[in-house]
């Protein structure tokens, strides 16, 4: 139910207070429609809210057609100023015309990163500013309308660094440091293809930010259609997520929660399709092993590790990029579960130099004759394969058995 409230008619620049009263003492949302004026000749520019429990409280409006108030207090009478532009509508009458939006109102997202220190937050300034420099110059040759128009509608923190429980401590005998998770959200599809947008910008963000920067590349029609549909991942992004940086100020989608039974429908259906890959590809891979082919081996492992990691992302958040980038897929699964970082110790150098091996083996195992990996490094890989895959799967059985719990509380 909206709570209609209608404000008189403002002639003049000025001042013109109205109130807006939350009937149910849940937290409101003023929408605000400009109507009957020519909105190129007469914006508003804003407005402060005040109440009486925080004089100084502010909240802002975008420019757009339909402004948006949030951060709003509960059980408090407001008292909203509109703050005109110098030049006003010609047009006679009222012009505008609010509604205290209770149903359906947008979730907005938090937008400050003062609980990071200052170094973090630096480093992620520059994050932000490499990704959009390389992404402009991605597009500056381009002749395309899609290319002409592109743009960069959002970045997004999430992950540990968003929910504040971020490991650093690359010095240490563990060796594990959380990743800047980044969601960027294009304007168009077409734009979300990582080699011909954004490999430039990885390979910056490699050589110019300490902390390490994964990100993931979504339309916003895409994000928005994952959040409509339940996927936890998105959902979580959505609630948990910080917005670094924003174009406009069109609001993600409310999610929509997934029923409980076609979760757990799901999960079991990722589980049992996917995981006995990583199996199969892991017996392949030691068979190659014990014949002496080391770079179809070490190409096998690595499908073996993205098969595992992309199923445990799949059974815990019903989503998982399409990357063969498995020190990205690493740092996403670490960050669901952060006791699977012990898989891979990093105390040695050489432990991390193979893992970084096996990431390249994707690409360089197949097609460059300059690849090389040592029977030391492959059955050290072995090892940890192996007990990726075992660790994985009792995550994946636990994770489904509570799914199948939830379903039968809920009946549906």
């Amino acid at each position: 139910m909206a709570a209609i409230v209608n404000v008189s008619a403002i002639s003049e620049p000025g001042l013109e207070p109205t109130r807006c009263t939350d009937r149910d003492g849940r937290p409101p949302r003023l929408h605000v429609r400009y109507a009957g004026f020519d909105k190129k000749r007469a914006l508003a520019s804003g407005f402060a809210l005040t109440s009486p429990a925080d004089p100084l409280r502010r909240s802002n409006i975008d420019h757009s057609s339909t402004g948006l108030l949030h951060n709003v207090p509960i059980n408090v009478s407001f008292q909203v100023v509109f703050l005109l532009a110098a030049r006003q509508s010609t047009e006679s009458g009222p012009f505008l015309d609010q509604a205290c939006q209770m149903d359906d109102r947008p979730l907005f997202m938090k937008s400050s990163i003062d609980h990071l220190p200052p170094v973090k937050q630096r480093e992620l300034a520059r994050a932000i500013e490499v990704l959009l420099e390389e992404f402009d110059d991605a597009l500056k040759e381009g002749t395309a309308d899609f290319k002409k128009r592109g743009r960069i509608l959002k970045v997004i923190l999430f992950g540990s660094y968003a929910r504040g429980d971020w490991v650093d401590e690359p010095h240490t005998r563990k060796g594990y440091r959380s990743d800047f998770d980044l969601l960027i959200v294009v304007n168009n599809r077409r734009l979300t293809d990582f080699a011909g947008y954004w490999q430039a910008a990885a390979d910056r963000l490699m050589r110019e930010v300490s902390t390490p920067v994964s990100f993931i590349v979504h339309s916003r029609r895409e994000v928005n259609t994952a959040l409509r549909e339940g996927q936890y991942f998105f959902v979580d992004i959505r609630r948990d997520g910080i917005v670094l940086y924003e174009l406009d100020d069109e609001p993600l989608a409310n999610p929509i929660p997934a029923k409980p039974k076609d979760a757990a429908r799901l999960a079991a259906e990722y589980l049992s399709d996917r995981l006995p890959h990583a199996r199969v590809f892991e017996k392949t891979a030691n068979f190659l092993l014990g014949e002496g082919d080391y770079k179809e081996a070490a190409f096998i492992f690595h499908q073996s590790i993205e098969q595992a990691y992309s199923s445990l992302l799949l059974v815990l958040t019903n989503y998982s990029p399409p990357s063969h980038n498995i020190k990205f897929l690493r740092s996403l699964a670490e960050d669901q579960v952060q006791q699977l970082a012990e898989v891979w110790p990093r105390d040695q150098q050489r432990f991390v130099a193979w893992f970084n091996v096996i990431n390249e083996a994707y690409v360089k195992a197949r097609y460059s004759k300059h690849f090389e990996i040592s029977n030391e490094a492959l059955t050290w890989l072995s090892e940890r394969v192996t007990d990726l895959i075992d660790r994985i799967e009792k995550i994946c059985q636990a994770q489904l058995e509570k799914l199948n719990e939830e379903a039968k509380l809920n009946g549906r």
